[in-house]
């Protein structure tokens, strides 16, 4: 046992255990709690079944025992009637089954019992019922015994109301039941006031207000209870005895604890106890026959890490198992000599790099390249060859000498043009075969070990060769990639050696300027606006910063792709050189901000002189289109302008109120420059409050959706609803379109809103067209949405979840938007189109739109723009342009929509020059869904009752 011992003691050994038993267990266990749960189950269901047997059995026969008194009552009161026996008799017939039989009279409606000595009181109801000849069952409350039962019969037709034969019922023969009861069932008969009137057993202790309240409809059932702490079986069963003995119905209720059901398991769980001991015994057994197998070459294969951690890898694993230990162990001590040759290289690689840190010469690492990694390559020999410098063609080739390991043999080489050129155009690697046609340079290479094969990795710096490594195998084809790998870390470290400065060069370089457009970026731009600033402030100076970015990048970016946007910044780069001088820094901060410094300006005129210049430079550069691999986009620039020093008198202050200018720019509508003022940095917190305030918006759902009627001006009926959002602040109240709208569509927060909307508007739309309401839904699309890849397929999504018609969407878009890209927009509303959805050109007559291609486009209807009809009744050009786009859109065959209508005389204006529709005021201001609704139902009985 001492193995099994030292085998516990280990982790391994314990894990295997732990499973082994774990593994053994579980199904056991699950299997008798499966067991366990479908016994208790069928015992339960049985014994629910047994006791609804019995309380049944049991209401049976009391049913029986009640006929059978009624038909000896109703014998006895014939014999009276008949003279067969006389009253004096009736002591005689008293037996078992009655406890007492006499002769009652009616007495102020009250039948009185001279040999009882008492008064039965009946209502009127059972008077009657006497009196027609039935016979009537009734229980009489007694203070501590349980009630007593009556049967009464009228006596003879004439002495009907006079005399009474009654019958007190005997309790031992009426509520006998050791013929269908067993020990541990409790049973109780209750009247319909559920009133206990016999119980077995414990009494009535056990039937509480919570058990009555169960006895529901139908009139037989079960249910478990908590009784007297104990969960309990109830089952109940009705005995009807309305039609017999005028006497509504008894409710027997049977009781037995859960408790006993289970007595039935206690064997079950003895013998699964049993099972699991002697299932842990034998699984531990097998467990340390397991781990006897197991645990050894493990114990091995340790051994072997911990000498590979303390650096020794001059011994293997020996390992004789064939399992996949031995598998194992193989991979092991291949994996040992790679991780020593790795460590090797390095090492050799970590003392070059600290030659190079230190200026050494190119010879030392040559030497230690020669004598450190010959030994870690499959090759015969190695060879470094370097260029010189001057126009010199030779070329110095490096080998090892065998003789002494501190020296180094020099061959002078003479490669031509040719095979420089061979070796410069390479990407990794040449390799040449002993064909006779080994370049000139490899003679001395491998001409002592008879090589038959050759690689050569170029070693270049800045496109250009500067040296070359080589090296010789005996072996004939490919070449080991581990070798090619391995040898060119070192070719990369003798080309870091040969030109430090150069790496020093680059290492600056990618620090302090954009890898996309090579202007500085934001640490350089930083730094010098630093220094301008400490010379202004020694000379007396002025310096100005201009911030900048690319008005709606975004939507090249999202529209057009990464790689279109990468070049537009490129270009956008290139002409801001284009509009500043050579002594200014122009930098990139990320993403499409751009950052302009002027120095060095003498006076505060030429400061605003120079600033101005500068700026309408940048912007006129801007006019001509970019032409980005096929695709001509526009694009405009708004910058913000930060003077030093009476905007800051550092570079954070200066930056932080640039990048305000910048914004107050963009708000005052994009393509052209603003000055800083200080009450910009209000607006700015105000703005990014408000983006941040969308998010949280868009993502608790307090954006809600208005419909403003579409009133078809021939009839005065509502054909069609414009949607329209808006956005109820928790805090803030209502808040304006025009104040979030511009924010959402510059960060980009339009698009997840803009399908929101389509969503929930294709869905109100059908809810008003399940409600009879046949009403057409517009949408507006932003210029990002119309845009947007994936706008076809959101909307005929949003069509099919919603299931609403297309014919009965309408998406609302700008001129703006549709002549940005032509050729895209024709496409985007030719696919719409197809789907049938209708196209309505927005805002018509505020834009640039062209005559030729609107004929061209699908579209089916133009709206006025609302500041046309504003002042329709004072301004004759403004009737004039309403009247010119209605002649237009009848010539085009397009249906015509004017927004903004708030008064009779628009409206009669719009009729007489043949307008189709309308919306505005004069009908409802934007109204929810449910005020659309009333609306609707409003004009349905009253079509006036949409004017206002």
């Amino acid at each position: 046992m001492e193995f099994e011992t030292t085998g516990l003691r280990s982790k391994f050994g314990r894990r295997i255990l732990l499973l082994f038993i774990t593994s053994a267990l579980l199904p056991i266990i699950i299997s008798a709690v499966l067991s366990l749960r479908q016994i208790s189950d069928m015992l339960n269901e049985h014994v629910i079944q047994q006791l609804h047997a019995t309380t049944k059995d049991y209401g049976k026969l009391l049913y029986d025992r009640l006929i059978f008194l009624h038909s000896e009552i109703n014998a006895l009161a014939a014999a009276l009637d008949a003279n067969k026996i006389g009253y004096e008799l009736l002591d005689q017939q008293t037996n078992e089954r009655f406890e007492k039989i006499a002769i009652a009279r009616l007495v102020d409606d009250q039948i009185a019992l001279p040999s009882l000595h008492e008064k039965l009181g009946l209502d009127s109801v059972r008077i009657r019922l006497l009196a027609s000849g039935q016979t009537i069952l009734v229980s009489v409350p007694t203070p501590h015994d349980p009630p007593r039962i009556f049967m009464i019969r009228a006596l003879g037709w004439y002495a009907l109301k006079q005399k009474f034969l009654l019958g007190e019922v005997s309790h031992d023969y009426l509520w006998r039941d050791d013929d269908v009861l067993d020990s541990m069932t409790t049973l109780c008969v209750l009247e319909q006031s559920q009133n206990p009137i016999y119980c077995s057993g414990q009494g009535d202790a056990w039937v509480s207000d919570k058990v009555k309240s169960r006895l529901i409809e139908p009139s037989s059932g079960s249910f478990y209870q908590n009784i007297r702490g104990r969960n309990s079986v109830v089952t109940y069963w009705s005995v009807f005895l309305e039609p017999l003995l005028h006497i509504s119905h008894w409710t027997i209720i049977s009781m037995q604890p859960v408790s006993t059901v289970f007595a039935e398991s206690t064997n079950f769980i003895r013998i699964y106890t049993i099972v699991m001991i002697s299932t842990i015994l034998i699984v531990v057994l097998l467990s340390f026959s397991a781990i006897r197998k197991s645990l050894l070459p493990l114990m091995q294969l340790m051994d072997g890490i911990r000498r590979i951690s303390s650096g020794d890898f001059s011994k293997q694993v020996a390992v004789s198992s064939r399992d996949e230990f031995g598998i194992l162990a193989s991979s092991f001590n291949q994996m040992s000599l790679d991780l020593s040759i790795q460590i090797k290289s390095l090492r050799t690689m970590a003392e070059i790099d600290h030659l190079i840190l230190h200026r050494f010469v190119i010879n030392d690492i040559v030497k230690i390249v020669l004598q450190r990694v010959s030994p870690l390559l499959s090759c015969v020999e190695l060879g470094i060859l370097l260029l010189d410098d001057s126009e010199n063609s030779d070329v110095r080739l490096y080998m090892s000498c065998d003789d002494d390991s501190d020296k180094m043999i020099v061959h002078t080489v003479t490669p031509t043009n040719r095979e420089i050129e061979q070796l410069a155009s390479s990407l990794d690697h040449v390799f040449f075969g002993d064909n006779g046609k080994r370049p000139s340079y490899l003679l001395p290479l491998g001409e002592v070990e008879a090589a038959l094969s050759f690689v050569v990795l170029p070693i270049l710096i800045a496109g250009q060769l500067v040296a070359a490594l080589g090296m010789a195998y005996r072996r004939e084809g490919a070449i080991p990639d581990a070798d090619i790998i391995r040898a060119r870390e070192f070719a990369d470290r003798i080309a870091v050696g040969l030109s430090r400065e150069a790496w020093e060069e680059q290492l600056y370089y990618q620090a302090h300027y954009d890898a996309l457009t090579h202007l500085p970026n934001r640490l350089l731009v930083t730094d010098r606006l630093q220094q301008a600033l400490a010379r202004a402030k020694r000379q007396g100076i002025y310096t100005a910063v201009l911030f900048l970015d690319v008005d709606r990048f975004k939507t090249v970016n999202d529209s057009l792709g990464h790689r279109i946007g990468d070049r537009l910044l490129l270009e956008f780069s290139r002409r801001l050189l284009q509009a500043t001088r050579q002594s200014d820094t122009i930098g990139r901060l990320g993403g499409d901000e751009f950052i302009v410094v002027l120095p060095d300006i003498p006076d505060n005129q030429k400061l605003l002189a120079r600033t101005i210049i500068v700026a309408e430079k940048i912007l006129m550069q801007l006019t001509e289109p970019f032409d980005l691999l096929g695709h001509t986009v526009r694009v405009t620039s708004s910058i913000g302008v930060a003077l030093f020093p009476r905007d800051g008198d550092n570079v954070d202050d200066l930056l932080k109120n640039a990048d305000s200018a910048m914004y107050h720019a963009k708000s005052k509508g994009r393509n052209n420059y603003e000055f800083y003022a200080r009450e910009l940095n209000a607006t700015a917190v105000a703005r990014l409050r408000m983006e941040n305030q969308l998010h949280q918006a868009l993502k608790s759902g307090q954006f809600e959706l208005y419909y403003q009627p579409q009133v078809d001006i021939a009839n005065d009926r509502i054909v069609a609803a414009e949607c329209l959002l808006r956005w109820h602040h928790p805090e803030d109240g209502w808040i304006s379109p025009a104040d979030f709208i511009p924010v959402a569509e510059d960060t980009g927060l339009i698009l997840p809103m803009g399908e929101w909307v389509l969503r929930t508007a294709c869905k109100h739309a059908k809810s008003l067209h399940d409600n009879g309401f046949m009403l057409d839904i517009a949408v507006n699309l932003s210029a990002l949405q119309f845009r947007q890849a994936n706008l076809i397929t959101t909307i005929r999504q949003a069509l099919e979840h919603a299931g609403l018609e297309p014919h009965h969407l309408e998406i609302e878009v700008t001129e703006t938007t549709t002549m940005h890209d032509l050729d895209e927009s024709l496409a985007v509303l030719t696919q719409l189109h197809a789907m049938g959805v209708h196209i309505a050109i927005d805002d018509f007559g505020t834009g640039y739109s062209s005559l030729a291609y609107l004929k061209s486009f699908p579209v089916h209807s133009l709206k006025i723009d609302r500041s046309f009809i504003h002042n329709l009744d004072v301004n004759p050009s403004d009737k004039a342009i309403t009247k010119s786009i209605i002649v237009l859109a009848q010539s085009l065959g397009l249906g015509i929509i004017a927004e903004g209508v708030e008064t009779h005389e628009q409206l009669e204006y719009l009729r007489q020059q043949g307008c189709t529709k309308m919306q505005g005021y004069l009908c409802s201001r934007p109204v929810p869904l449910n005020e659309l609704t009333a609306l609707l139902q409003k004009a349905q009985r009253t079509p006036s009752a949409v004017w206002n």
